[in-house]
C-alpha cells in the first residue's frame, strides 16, 4: 500500500504536511458520478469528477469496484491496484519544476524511470519494491491536481492500459478550488 503523499508526494498530493507544503483548504468528501456518455471515456469505464476542483477520470469500475473519500480527493482499490485523484492548494509550487525539486531525494521515488514534464505539468513513474507507479500532476493557478496509480508488477500486462486510459482521460478542474 502506498504511503500518503505528506510523507513522499507518491498518492498524487496526499494527505499529511511535508515541508514546505501546506493545504489551505480541505476538500469536499462527496463524489459526483457522470455518466460514461458524458466525457470520453473507454467502454465500461466509469468518468469521476472531483466535486471540490472539477478535476476528472475515467476507470474501469471492475478494476477499482471500493470507493474511498480522502480529505484531499478520491481512492479506488481493487485488489492490489490503487488509484487516487486528488486537488490541493501548494503554497510555493508554480510550476512543474518546483514540484519536480520537492520530490527530489523523497523517499518513493529513488526509481523513477520515466518523467517528462512541461511548464506546468509532470509526470513521475517507476518502481516501488515489487509495484509500478504512475503519476500525473497539472498545476492550476494555486492548486496541484493530479491521480497517481500503482499495481503490481506481475500485473502489468492488465495495468499498462488502463494507466493510458486513466492518463488519456484525467482533465484539470478548476484553477482556483471553492
Amino acid at each position: 500500500m502506498m504511503r500518503a503523499f505528506a510523507a513522499t508526494l507518491r498518492a498524487a498530493l496526499s494527505a499529511t504536511a511535508i515541508a514546505g507544503f501546506t493545504a489551505a483548504t480541505a476538500l469536499a468528501a462527496t463524489s459526483v458520478l457522470v455518466p460514461t456518455a458524458a466525457a470520453a471515456a473507454p467502454k465500461g469505464w466509469t468518468v469521476y469528477v472531483d466535486p471540490r476542483s472539477g478535476a476528472r477520470l475515467a476507470y474501469p469500475e471492475k478494476l477499482f469496484p471500493e470507493e474511498t473519500s480522502l480529505a484531499y480527493g478520491t481512492a479506488f482499490v481493487g485488489g492490489e491496484a490503487r488509484l487516487e485523484l486528488s486537488a490541493r492548494v501548494v503554497e510555493g509550487i508554480d510550476d512543474a519544476a518546483d514540484l519536480r525539486a520537492l520530490m527530489d531525494g523523497t523517499d518513493g521515488y529513488e526509481n523513477v524511470t520515466y518523467s517528462p514534464q512541461g511548464q506546468n505539468w509532470l509526470v513521475v513513474s517507476g518502481h516501488r519494491g515489487s509495484a509500478i507507479f504512475y503519476e500525473k500532476f497539472l498545476i492550476r493557478g494555486d492548486t496541484v491536481q493530479g491521480f497517481s496509480l500503482q499495481y503490481p508488477a506481475s500485473k502489468r500486462g492488465i495495468f499498462d492500459s488502463v494507466v493510458e486510459g486513466v492518463e488519456d482521460s484525467f482533465r484539470a478542474g478548476r484553477p482556483e478550488m471553492r
